[in-house]
């Protein structure tokens, strides 16, 4: 997932469920996270979730509307993640 004004300036955040980029990112894919404290909420919603980053930009959350227990941990990429 990206976020930013482009592709070129955006963070990127990746749903890596088996590990496989944990060398290219600031931490581990967590299927149920804890919301940190210190996260934003974007006021962004897409599919049932809303998007909240972590303090300083570590990694996304993706918080349940209907179950708020119900959260993703998305590690934010150290550079782009491209596709071959």
């Amino acid at each position: 997932m990206l976020i930013g004004p482009d592709e070129q300036r955006a963070d990127w955040y990746v749903r890596d469920t088996a590990g496989e980029f944990r060398d290219l990112l600031r931490g581990d894919f967590e299927r149920a996270a804890t919301l940190p404290e210190g996260a934003v909420d974007t006021g962004w919603r897409r599919g049932g979730r809303r998007l909240w980053l972590g303090p300083g930009d570590e990694a996304a959350y993706l918080v349940g509307i209907e179950d708020p227990d119900d959260i993703e941990r998305w590690p934010a990429a150290r550079e782009p993640v491209m596709c071959a």
